[in-house]
């Protein structure tokens, strides 16, 4: 009897089996998704099978981007577009161009992307697909994000959100609800972001998706960051860092212990915050992560200044600045910056300034222009901190200037500030007293931009709420049928309801929110509250039973 060889028993697995799992592997394992790809490649060859050829390809091709081999990704992906165009199978070709635009994203080739989104837009519509569509319409919504026109990432990514809600597909809605916060994030509307968030949370804990789910709480525990609520933003990250770990996501691990522990350092909590930038160090050190290792490194030396632990201090440093040559620019900066303020603090100022120094230079390269003027005021105040005032001065003057040059109000108001004091501790009233009034005079310029700033916010929330409602009214007139049939089931079977009350049953099929329909009816959410109130009575739902589940079963039973 023949032993049976590998081939035999790759053979023995079925291809769209091993596409399938190669699939699965989508979000959290893209070399084990390689690898099954790869099997599959083989086999669908050995039997002449296109169509999983085609999706074998796409799977690789996506592995590739995940693993950042662009060019091994974009030829996997050129030559699955070929065979999916010659078999006709304009699903997976949708498909294909999704994760070609993605490709072309990474790349810096936008153009190339929206004209791949745009034809899977197209060819989702063509066929009916509402999950393609709604991909299609995110990735636009992103790279108008990207390119900085936030009303037009809007545009796309509400379209996206109301066909996901019509459609009830529960990940796309959260995916949609997710990318619109990113955007709220950006124009400074935090509490919108945040309901947005919540609810996309919400859906994801039915939904069998941890990593998106994890996600989603990291950008909670950012949100709240931003909001000044530093307890709620704590126990985001941890959730998010319990289902990272859970799922074995290190990427994803990695950067929410670290926002964990700058939250828990920008709280005073030093010793919880240490104890987290150990372990995050540890495992930076096993995944070979330098730049977040070399970040982490840092923080774990100012604490420890702060805590005028010195030698432990240096030797944080020291690591940090060994790791930083390979973290970037900005990582090095942070670093030596460290290095000048510990040399400073022996009162070694020949080898601060050498360190500062060469600090500038990574700011330089890095056009970290806020962080140069920053790290000047750092050593002034150090300096005057020595009684040596006429240099701290002198440093001061020097970060003015570059303020000036880049119209940085809020750190020439506080450098005035420092330099009123350093002044008048000298007794010098005259410049003291030009500095304060110079101060004053920021302040006075601060205020009125930030009056400024409210009424663009104002402003700016009214047109973003307008697009939502236009967008969410449309969600019920997208699927007349539909509407129409639910109606009439429940004007036959339901004679109570009034005309209002089926219209809000509607909306509510269609998972529209309470504030949403409210803003349809043009009422507030008490009313649509006491709406569903008596609704509920005259469907006489038992407890736990939602009206949303009770009208999709009138329906599709």
């Amino acid at each position: 009897m023949r032993t049976l060889t590998a081939v035999d028993m790759e053979s023995a697995q079925p291809i769209s089996a091993l596409n399938k799992e190669a699939e699965q592997c989508l979000d959290n394992d893209p070399r084990r998704m390689l690898d099954l790809s790869r099997q599959a490649d083989a086999a669908a060859q050995r039997e002449g099978d296109e169509r999983n050829l085609g999706f074998a390809r796409l799977m690789q091709g996506i592995a590739y981007s995940h693993l950042h081999r662009i060019a091994e990704a974009e030829t996997a992906l050129l030559q699955a577009q070929e065979l999916v165009t010659k078999l006709n199978d304009r699903s997976l070709l949708a498909r294909v161009n999704i994760a070609l635009a993605g490709l072309y994203n990474i790349s810096g080739e936008s153009a190339k992307a929206i004209v791949c989104h745009h034809r899977s837009l197209d060819l989702g519509r063509e066929i009916g697909n509402p999950s393609l569509q709604c991909n299609a319409l995110m990735g636009l919504g992103l790279i108008e994000y990207d390119r900085g026109a936030n009303n037009s990432a809007l545009e796309y990514l509400l379209q996206a959100l109301a066909i996901a809600r019509n459609k009830h597909l529960d990940v796309k809605h959260a995916s949609a609800l997710q990318k619109i916060a990113t955007v709220y994030i950006t124009m400074g509307l935090l509490h919108k972001a945040r309901s947005c968030l919540l609810e996309a949370e919400q859906i994801m804990i039915g939904a069998d998706n941890k990593l998106h789910r994890a996600s989603i709480l990291h950008q909670l525990g950012k949100v709240f960051e931003y909001l000044g609520t530093q307890s709620t933003a704590i126990e985001y990250y941890q959730q998010a860092l319990f289902i990272f770990r859970q799922i074995d996501y290190p990427d994803g691990f990695l950067t929410a212990t670290y926002n964990l522990s700058l939250v828990l350092y920008a709280d005073r909590q030093y010793e919880r915050a240490l104890d987290v930038l150990r372990s995050t160090a540890d495992l930076c050190r096993d995944y070979g992560n330098r730049r977040i290792y070399a970040a982490s490194r840092g923080v774990m030396g100012e604490i420890y200044i702060e805590q005028g632990e010195q030698e432990l201090a240096y030797a944080s440093i020291a690591e940090s600045l060994d790791a930083g040559r390979k973290g970037g620019s900005v990582v090095m900066s942070f670093a030596l910056r460290l290095e000048a303020a510990w040399h400073l603090n022996f009162g070694d100022e020949t080898t601060a300034k050498k360190k500062l120094a060469e600090a500038f230079a990574y700011f330089e390269r890095s056009g970290a222009s806020h962080d140069k003027i920053f790290l000047q005021c750092e050593y002034a105040r150090i300096l005057a901190e020595q009684g040596r005032k006429s240099l701290a001065l002198r440093a001061y003057s020097r970060a003015l200037g570059w303020a000036e040059e880049g119209s940085y109000r809020n750190l020439k108001v506080n450098i005035h500030q420092q330099m009123h004091e350093i002044h008048d501790a000298n007794d010098n009233s005259v410049a003291a007293a030009e500095h304060l009034q110079a101060a004053f005079k920021g302040q006075q310029e601060l205020a009125a931009e930030e009056r400024r700033l409210a009424l663009e916010r104002a402003r700016l929330l009214e047109d973003v709420e307008s697009m939502e409602r236009r967008y969410m009214t449309t969600v019920v007139g997208t699927n007349k049928t539909e509407d129409q049939q639910l109606r009439e089931a429940l004007h036959s079977r339901f004679p109570a309801l009034s005309a209002t009350e089926e219209q809000v049953c509607s909306m509510i099929y269609f998972n529209m929110r309470s504030k949403e329909i409210a803003d349809v009816l043009h009422s507030s959410h008490h009313t649509v509250y006491w709406h569903r109130y008596n609704i509920r009575k005259k469907l006489a739902l038992p407890k736990g039973k939602t009206i949303r589940a009770f009208l999709i079963d009138l329906l599709t039973g």
